[in-house]
């Protein structure tokens, strides 16, 4: 069996920590951007794909918005 050092698990547990914040940042942005359509805790329940098909939606959408000159409000 394998044993870590005391620095390799805190390694570990601040490399867990940055990618727990970015995925929570991300479930609350697409909640803002489909405010009123979905809430945090249904987005936060929802499998992994349907959240891939979401933002890839909303990043369409930002896109279409910018050539378009129309802001997302």
């Amino acid at each position: 069996m394998k044993t870590a050092s005391p620095s390799d698990i805190t390694e570990k547990q601040e490399s867990f920590k940055k990618q727990l914040e970015a995925v929570d940042k991300n479930l609350l942005q697409l909640s803002w951007y489909m405010r009123g359509g979905v809430s945090i805790s249904e987005i936060q329940n929802m499998p992994v794909g349907h959240l891939k098909h979401i933002n890839d939606i909303v990043n369409d959408n930002f896109e279409m918005s910018k050539k378009a000159g129309v802001p997302i409000l």
